[in-house]
C-alpha cells in the first residue's frame, strides 16, 4: 500500500453468507483520500489477493477512507495526523483540544506546549 502512497488503515475478513467480505480502510499520509484512490486500491488489492489461499471463494472487496469521525488509537494514526486540530479523550474522561505539534512513542504534544503521555489517551478525533 505505502508503494501507492497511502497508509494501510485496517483490514477486517468477515463471512456474509457464501461470500467474505474484506473491508480495507486506508488514507494518505496527510490524510485526505479521494474516489479514484480507493479506485486503485482496489484494483492493486484484487491483484494482490488472485491465487492467495482462501480467496478462491467468491469475495466482496470495500476500499473506503477512515471517514471524518475515525478514532485515532494507535501511533500510525497519530503520526499521520500531526500538525491538525485533534480532541484527545483521555481515560479519566476528560478532552483536551489543540493542535497536534509532535508525537512520540510516549507522548503526545499539543499547541506545542501540552504533553500528554500516550497511556492517558484513549482515543482522538480529528476537528474539522
Amino acid at each position: 500500500m505505502s508503494g501507492l502512497g497511502f497508509d494501510l488503515v485496517a483490514v477486517s475478513v468477515a463471512r456474509t453468507g457464501r461470500r467474505s467480505l474484506i473491508r480495507i480502510l486506508a488514507d494518505r499520509p496527510q490524510g485526505g483520500i479521494q474516489l479514484s484512490d480507493c479506485v486503485q486500491i482496489s484494483k492493486a488489492a484484487s491483484a494482490a489477493l488472485e491465487g492467495v489461499p482462501g480467496t478462491d471463494t467468491a469475495f466482496t472487496l470495500e476500499v473506503s477512507s477512515p471517514g471524518l469521525d475515525w478514532h485515532c488509537t494507535t501511533l500510525e494514526d497519530f503520526r499521520r495526523y500531526r500538525g491538525s486540530a485533534m480532541t484527545l479523550h483521555l481515560v479519566t474522561g476528560q478532552t483536551v483540544t489543540g493542535t497536534l505539534t509532535e508525537v512520540s512513542a510516549e507522548s503526545l504534544v499539543l499547541d506545542s506546549d501540552r504533553t500528554i503521555s500516550l497511556e492517558q489517551v484513549r482515543y482522538g478525533t480529528r476537528n474539522y
